[in-house]
């Protein structure tokens, strides 16, 4: 083939595919309000693709579920040559044919086959291309009226068939079946109110965690300790007056795990965030005099990492006014106690000289 036959078919594609696009916009525009009207040649329908799959490509029992228009690019000695025409989706295949009258050009693309789909970016004068692979081929597609909306629906296909022809039908629609129930499940949480957790007031402190009467809840928050054989196990954390308790959800009493940790706020000694752990969203870390513990997968990490160290500063100030006070007593009783003493022998001493 020579070159200029090779760039007068280039012409006549491009020629072929600028027409189609003025005729579709002119059908955009014709369309009533409110009508919208289809982002692919109107001549193409269910029964006419159906008809077009078994008389063309031998596929009797496929129905088509997409028909894109859109350019195919096939490389050559002499270069690229693109040829407009229409990609059919089907649950098994990926067939295209082309427009032009003067060279046919028919590609049926088995999904079971295709080992890549991906999107390519265009530099300033090409356009985003679609490529499908093959082992020992690729296949290019332009022009299509929506790339990504073409790739989303052409590699869900995709990933349809090579686990079907992989594990097997049941298995695919197990692993469907699963990915939406998490999904609902994930949203029916999320929209779960606030009241719809289990609420903890000042009595669960005394009967449960055994803390003294005069403790009082100030909050408490989902998360995991993350320490030794506690690692991978969840629970709460309590947030008290005078006391930061974690109590590992009722499963772990089965593998005799302790469920209960206490930390005094006496003995707690810093308390600051850890942000290597992005995944979880970071952690809390409360050091002791001999101890170091690890809280994460907080909900809302900085909420509760403000509450226990709002907590602790509440208890030190508080221990701090009641050491002044003890401290003004016992000076009080000091001085008191030397008033008297002195009293005492001032009076004795008038005694004597009486």
């Amino acid at each position: 083939m020579s070159s200029s036959d090779s760039l007068r078919r280039s012409t006549v594609a491009v020629g072929e595919n600028v027409s189609r696009y003025t005729a579709s916009l002119r059908t955009r525009a014709a369309a009533p309000s409110g009508q919208v009207s289809p982002l692919h040649d109107p001549r193409h329908s269910p029964a006419a693709d159906r008809v077009l799959l078994s008389s063309v490509f031998r596929l009797h029992d496929e129905a088509p579920l997409h028909a894109y228009e859109c350019s195919y690019a096939e490389v050559g000695v002499h270069g690229t040559t693109p040829f407009a025409g229409c990609l059919f989706v089907t649950r098994k295949h990926l067939c295209f044919k082309s427009h032009s009258q003067a060279r046919q050009v028919l590609l049926r693309i088995p999904f079971e086959h295709i080992i890549n789909v991906q999107q390519a970016k265009g530099s300033l004068f090409q356009q985003n291309t679609l490529r499908v692979a093959i082992p020992g081929e690729d296949y290019s597609f332009t022009a299509f009226e929506s790339l990504e909306k073409t790739h989303n629906e052409i590699n869900k296909l995709w990933i349809r068939a090579t686990y079907t022809c992989v594990f097997g039908k049941q298995f695919y629609d197990d692993i469907t079946l699963a990915a939406r129930t998490v999904k609902d499940l994930s949203k029916r949480l999320m929209d779960m109110p606030q009241c719809a957790v289990p609420v903890a007031d000042d009595s669960f402190l005394q009967s449960k965690l055994g803390l003294p009467l005069s403790e009082c809840l100030v909050s408490h928050y989902a998360c995991k300790l993350d320490e030794g054989r506690f690692s991978s196990l969840g629970g709460r954390l309590y947030v008290s007056q005078s006391f930061v308790c974690f109590v590992v959800a009722a499963i772990a009493g089965v593998f005799g795990i302790d469920t209960q940790i206490k930390i005094p706020f006496a003995s707690v000694t810093a308390v600051d965030a850890r942000t290597s752990d992005v995944l979880s969203g970071g952690g809390i870390r409360i050091f002791t005099h001999t101890h170091k513990f690890v809280f994460s997968a907080f909900f809302n990490r900085v909420e509760a990492q403000k509450c226990v160290v709002e907590a602790l500063t509440r208890y030190r100030a508080l221990n701090e006014a009641r050491e002044k006070n003890k401290g003004a007593s016992a000076a009080d009783n000091c001085t008191s106690g030397k008033d008297v003493e002195q009293g005492g022998s001032d009076e004795g001493g008038g005694g004597g000289g009486g």
